[in-house]
């Protein structure tokens, strides 16, 4: 008969186990107890795999909390070699914005919204941008609970980190993949916004015209040389901004021929109107400071008398909206406007092949020289008239109104065209040879990429003013008729007059901008205004004529001369 009693397998125990009373002692033999007689086993305590193994209930109790301490201190110890993260709670089959085999956007995911998320997680294509996670995309925070990394992991999280500062550094601070950089923030530094200069990027490269170097890519060239154009700055500062010493690289462009119905879409309103339906090309010169050079000739070509400056004119031809059909040039500042034009006219340019018969060209006074040379090959030339006496006559102001009405879009251009501080300020130098390239290319891209200068906004209300103006340039002018008839000379008695004697019509901007036929004049008003109320204390004198109350006037300050 087998015994039924034994010791406790435990050495500091003495106590007699009753094995007829199971809820005094545990058999440890089984797998489940292999800790424990590992723990016995490290104690020095020696037993017999194959004979059954009895340890008293309170000293298994203690084995047990002895185990429970050392887990916790594993725990402790296992929390200080690991990085606790946010880690999100993800159902199977639901998408996270993470690829599997994009690593970087797990990188990215991480320094970005303080998540990791394992490479292995799914992803729907739709949710990425190249490498990156969408930007457009929000991510539920709410969702998230800690996790634990190892050290192996949480190596290679800050070996990536250390990697990116890395690139950071070297990368340029203008690109078109910073994701740092806004579109404001390109606009305001290159000018053009971000799907602007993509289109720009996307044309070079298809065109094969340029390629990456191990010094630039093409689209930090790209971006390098509108930065130039529009700041104007030393190429050491624009070099900070691209991280590395800088090779200026300019490329010329030509300009695409319009066909005929082309040149003529670009006519607006007030064009067709004056001078019909005929290609209309504008013509007007503009001056780029330089510096003085070395060489005396050249010293000698680019002095301008004038302006006590060295500088070069480039020419341009226009359409009514101010789309730029070519801009020829450089010429010599101590060249006129007439003397380029026949220079031009001379020689199989451009410009020459425009001028076909019945074909409108406008310019200002200082082509006045060349006026015949155009009529000879049957061209129409529309000229403001010179001033003969000390004020235009009626019919010269109406005639005059009409051309600089259409002649405003070119030197608009030139006005924008200026707002590159490259072109605005002088130009040194090293790339005298580089200005007209400059021009073209910046030219180019404002055809490209910026509306036209003159786009009606109310047809049907520009057409009807249009119609007005020409109704009126040959209509009769009764004031006119009324003073040639009895002069109004020193002898005529004129009366003062306050506000109480007279109820002037008061009239909105709309009406004002109908009766000047644009916002010139009033645009013009105001500075008139503030300086004659500030010499004026305020007041402004109108006076009536005593012979009749039907006219009236009002003295002011003229912005060109003293006289009122």
């Amino acid at each position: 008969m087998p015994s039924t009693r034994c010791s406790c397998i435990a050495k500091e125990c003495a106590k007699t186990i009753d094995l007829t009373k199971s809820n005094t002692f545990r058999e440890i033999s089984t797998p489940a107890y292999e800790w424990l007689r590992d723990r016995l086993e490290s104690k020095g305590i020696t037993f017999n795999n194959d004979n059954l193994i009895y340890l008293c209930k309170a000293c298994e109790a203690k084995y047990r909390r002895e185990e429970k301490q050392i887990d916790e201190e594993n725990e402790r110890v296992f929390k200080d070699s690991t990085l606790s993260v946010p880690n999100p709670i993800i159902p199977a089959q639901k998408c996270f914005q993470i690829p599997t085999q994009v690593n970087f956007c797990c990188f990215y995911l991480f320094v970005e919204h303080d998540v990791y998320v394992y490479a292995r997680q799914k992803c729907c294509g739709s949710h990425l941008k190249g490498t990156r996670l969408n930007p457009d995309i929000t991510i539920d925070t709410r969702q998230y609970e800690p996790t634990m990394l190892t050290i192996e992991e949480a190596s290679n999280l800050i070996f990536q980190l250390k990697n990116d500062i890395k690139n950071k550094r070297n990368r340029s601070l203008l690109s078109l993949d910073n994701p740092l950089i806004d579109e404001e923030d390109l606009k305001s530094w290159t000018g053009w916004k971000k799907s602007d200069l993509q289109t720009m990027y996307t044309t070079i490269s298809d065109s094969k015209v340029m390629r990456d170097s191990k010094h630039r890519s093409v689209a930090d060239a790209l971006i390098l040389y509108w930065v130039k154009m529009k700041t104007n700055l030393s190429y050491s500062q624009i070099g900070t901004l691209f991280n590395y010493d800088l090779s200026a690289e300019d490329r010329g462009k030509r300009f695409n021929h319009l066909t005929p119905q082309q040149i003529e879409s670009h006519d607006t309103i007030y064009s067709k109107m004056f001078f019909g339906d005929g290609n209309k090309i504008m013509l007007d010169a503009t001056y780029l400071f330089i510096n003085k050079s070395g060489d005396n000739v050249l010293q000698k070509k680019t002095y301008s008398g004038q302006k006590k400056k060295h500088y070069v004119k480039t020419l341009s031809e226009t359409l009514s909206d101010g789309y730029v059909l070519a801009v020829e040039g450089p010429f010599p500042g101590s060249k006129n406007d007439a003397q380029i034009t026949e220079y031009l006219l001379e020689n199989d340019t451009e410009l020459r092949k425009w001028c076909q018969p019945g074909n409108c060209v406008i310019f200002d006074r200082g082509f006045d020289r060349v006026r015949e040379l155009f009529e000879q090959m049957g061209v129409d030339c529309k000229m403001p008239t010179f001033l003969k006496s000390k004020q235009h006559s009626v019919e010269e102001a109406n005639h005059t109104r009409l051309i600089t009405k259409i002649r405003c879009s070119i030197e608009m251009y030139h006005g924008r065209l200026k707002k590159f501080q490259f072109l605005y300020q002088t130009i040194p130098n090293s790339l005298f040879e580089k200005i007209v390239p400059c021009v073209k290319i910046i030219t180019a891209a404002l055809n490209a990429f910026r509306p036209p200068l003159i786009k009606p906004t109310d047809p049907e209300k520009e057409e009807k003013l249009a119609k007005i103006m020409k109704i009126r340039v040959e209509s009769v002018n009764t004031l006119k008729e009324r003073v040639l008839e009895r002069p109004f000379n020193s002898r005529c008695k004129w009366e003062k007059l306050d506000g109480t004697q007279i109820d002037f019509p008061q009239t909105t901007e709309d009406q004002l901008r109908d009766l000047c036929f644009g916002v010139y004049q009033i645009k013009q008003a105001k500075t008139y205004s503030e300086a004659h109320l500030n010499k004026n204390d305020g007041d402004y004198e109108v006076e009536v004529i005593k012979e009749t109350d039907t006219l009236i006037r009002c003295k002011t300050d003229s912005r060109h001369s003293g006289s009122t």
